[in-house]
């Protein structure tokens, strides 16, 4: 395959990134810590919420597909941000803030699951929503 046949799905993984780095800003940036020793709660918020979306995503879109990558890929990588999870991670451990940095580990890793895995219950599967009107392809 050649990179000009990608194209569309290059465009709307860019178009779907802009809009969720646009989001997590918009959500995050009010909750940003004022100390850099604070729990990273706009992070935390973005990523489990990401979380939820995707594995809501996962029941209702098709994979693969152009649906798939601009939500998934696009809208819902740009949301999300496992970069700035690492670096506040380092971050509080840099501070000493040990007990923070683990509590914000543990809970980014079993609330984030948690979250996919209600939407994903809630949301049935991509196989009983193509059968209806709701699947996304």
């Amino acid at each position: 395959m050649n990179w000009r046949d990608e194209l569309p799905t290059i465009a709307v993984v860019a178009t779907g990134g802009a809009i969720g780095a646009s989001a997590r800003w918009a959500v995050g940036n009010p909750l940003s810590p004022s100390t850099p020793d604070g729990f990273p709660w706009h992070t935390f918020t973005v990523n489990v919420v990401g979380c939820f979306l995707i594995g809501l995503a996962s029941t209702r879109i098709v994979r693969p597909s152009i649906a798939w990558s601009f939500t998934s890929t696009g809208v819902l990588g740009g949301f999300t941000t496992m970069s700035a999870f690492a670096v506040e991670l380092n971050d509080l451990a840099d501070n000493g803030e040990t007990t923070t940095m683990v509590a914000y580990l543990l809970a980014t890793l079993v609330v984030g699951f948690a979250a996919l895995a209600i939407a994903e219950a809630a949301g049935g599967t991509v196989d009983d929503a193509s059968e209806g009107s709701e699947a996304i392809e």
